[in-house]
């Protein structure tokens, strides 16, 4: 287990994925001189989504995920409550831990190690209005996400970096699955789900924009973020204001409601 990163995320959603080509435009009419547009490796992300039986992140607009690169060897466990008072795009606190994958399997006993996950505890057992030792509510997988993803970023420094991103632009399209019934444990093992048995899936399409500001100031890549959104809004650009958990719960119509503006 090692504790990744507990900041701030900026990031604008699209309601309506624009093409590469509108957002690669829109990139380069903000690249600094020096600077360099990079165009990532077209990659697979895998998730599994946590939230109690009756949906309380869901309806929050907050967000409790395993993830997986398929480049890294564990996952890493994100936590975000729901987005900070209102502004021109979404900013919430991000806890990330990276853990094994017999860490991770360590969900089902609601015992997954490291900040994020013990900060989504908290959170929810404060939801749900309990006080002292009384029992939290469980945590258990909502949906699986298989996101195949294309990436275009601002970088100031070595091309070749990564952790030199300014702005990041994401294009991708997403499957989405019912796991509630499933056992997910094979897919943090190997990456597979049984399917064998029907299964409730859906797909949608995922663009978005994320100010990152590791090796320039966080005042800077706001501003850029700011102007980024400014020039999408003016060649037709909609905000999108659910979350990607929450867009999955809704295509496959697991909760009752609705989660409206969050």
């Amino acid at each position: 287990m090692k504790e990744a990163s507990n900041d701030i995320e900026r990031e604008w959603k699209f309601d309506c994925a624009p093409k590469d080509v509108e957002i690669l435009s829109a990139l380069r009419s903000l690249l600094p001189s020096g600077w360099r547009l990079v165009r990532g490796g077209d990659r697979g992300i895998l998730d599994i989504y946590f939230d109690t039986p009756d949906g309380l992140l869901y309806y929050d607009g907050g967000s409790l995920r395993l993830r997986k690169r398929r480049v890294n060897r564990g996952w890493s466990v994100n936590f975000k409550p729901r987005p900070l008072e209102e502004q021109r795009f979404l900013a919430r606190p991000q806890m990330i831990t990276s853990v094994t994958i017999d860490e991770a399997l360590l969900f089902a006993y609601g015992r997954v190690p490291g900040l994020a996950y013990a900060s989504a505890c908290e959170y929810v057992t404060d939801l749900q209005g309990r006080q002292g030792n009384a029992p939290r509510p469980p945590l258990v997988p909502v949906v699986h996400l298989i996101s195949y993803r294309r990436e275009y970023s601002l970088r100031p420094g070595d091309i070749n970096d990564r952790s030199s991103n300014h702005i990041i632009a994401i294009v991708e399209r997403v499957i989405c699955i019912d796991v509630r019934t499933l056992d997910v444990r094979p897919v943090i093992r190997s990456g597979f789900l049984d399917v064998s048995a029907q299964v409730d899936s859906a797909e949608f399409d995922n663009a978005e924009i994320e100010a990152d500001g590791r090796t320039t100031s966080e005042a800077d890549a706001e501003r850029t973020m700011v102007e980024l959104v400014r020039v999408m809004i003016e060649r037709g650009a909609r905000q999108e204001r659910r979350n990607k958990y929450q867009r999955a719960v809704e295509a496959l119509e697991i909760f009752s409601l609705r989660s409206g503006v969050v």
